[in-house]
């Protein structure tokens, strides 16, 4: 499995660390069909809506990440991952 991103980080990297535009995507349709990216934007309405999509999609403002914010991301990645090895566990 692989984090797929909607809009990749060559075009978008200011979504780059942006959960909702992070997925667990299958290693095929990431690698092989270039993100499967018409599946993947039918599953993202079906769960966000049309409108929060659109808005992902014209995101174009850049960002610069800062040093607090990497690990402030990094902090609540970990925080995620001992939340479901401890669900595994149970």
């Amino acid at each position: 499995w692989h984090a797929g991103h909607y809009r990749t980080t060559a075009a978008a990297g200011h979504l780059r660390f942006t959960r909702f535009n992070i997925h667990l995507q299958c290693d095929v349709c990431n690698v092989y069909k270039s993100g499967n990216i018409e599946a993947y934007r039918t599953a993202l309405v079906e769960r966000y809506g049309e409108a929060a999509v659109l808005a992902l999609e014209n995101n174009n403002t850049p960002h610069r990440w800062t040093v607090e914010e990497l690990k402030e991301i990094r902090l609540a990645a970990l925080a995620d991952l001992r939340a479901l090895k401890k669900l595994e566990a149970a």
